[in-house]
């Protein structure tokens, strides 16, 4: 007999998940383009993004304080993650 391991979800799940992500991606597009608009530049930059996401309060909260201070990027804590990876 085999025990369950992870809990069980709706058959709906996968699409309300990739809706929720839709909406995000929608409003951090909106804000970045914004963003890169008042800077006069033709095109998204990763700058525009953080700009776009410390911007609003609740996007901040998503994406965590700690992945913007990094420039967008989540670094091992240790040194040896990365050969664990590889």
């Amino acid at each position: 007999r085999m025990e369950r391991i992870a809990p069980s979800y709706s058959e709906e799940a996968p699409e309300f998940m990739a809706a929720v992500l839709e909406v995000v991606a929608s409003q951090v597009l909106q804000r970045a383009g914004d963003a890169a608009a008042a800077s006069s530049s033709g095109r998204i930059e990763p700058h525009h993004i953080r700009v776009a996401v410390r911007k609003d309060e609740e996007l901040t909260r998503l994406v965590g304080e700690d992945a913007l201070a990094e420039g967008g990027l989540l670094r091992p804590a240790d040194g040896n993650e990365r050969e664990k990876h590889e």
